[in-house]
């Protein structure tokens, strides 16, 4: 019995000794910048939403304007199929109709990940 009860005391004194676990990365919701700060504001492009899990909103808002600049290179519709923002990698998901589409775009650099979704129109 005086056994029993020493493993559980020690055991629960290494529980209380070991650092707590940190806890994973959380994705968090970043305020839309004024739409001023859109590139190229001319294109009738606008974001309705950001993420950041593992780095600031500021991270997400420069890669997102990295994406959307390299983006537009290939037109209003065009596509970045290349890194960018110093190695960020980025996919986009998109719902297109007969005269804009909405999209969500996903980059990751290691661990870390932000997204943003924006409307673009494509005539008008």
């Amino acid at each position: 019995m005086r056994t029993i009860v020493g493993l559980l005391l020690a055991a629960g004194l290494a529980a209380a000794i070991a650092p707590a676990a940190s806890p994973a990365a959380t994705t968090k919701v970043c305020p839309i910048p004024p739409v001023a700060r859109y590139p190229y504001p001319g294109t009738n492009g606008t974001w309705t939403l950001f993420r950041a899990k593992g780095v600031t909103c500021a991270t997400s808002y420069r890669v997102a304007t990295a994406f959307q600049k390299c983006r537009l290179k290939n037109g209003v519709s065009g596509r970045c199929v290349k890194k960018v923002a110093d190695g960020w990698a980025c996919r986009e998901q998109r719902n297109s109709g007969p005269t804009s589409f909405g999209a969500a775009v996903t980059c990751s650099k290691g661990r870390a990940t932000v997204g943003h979704n924006y409307m673009q129109t494509t005539s008008g």
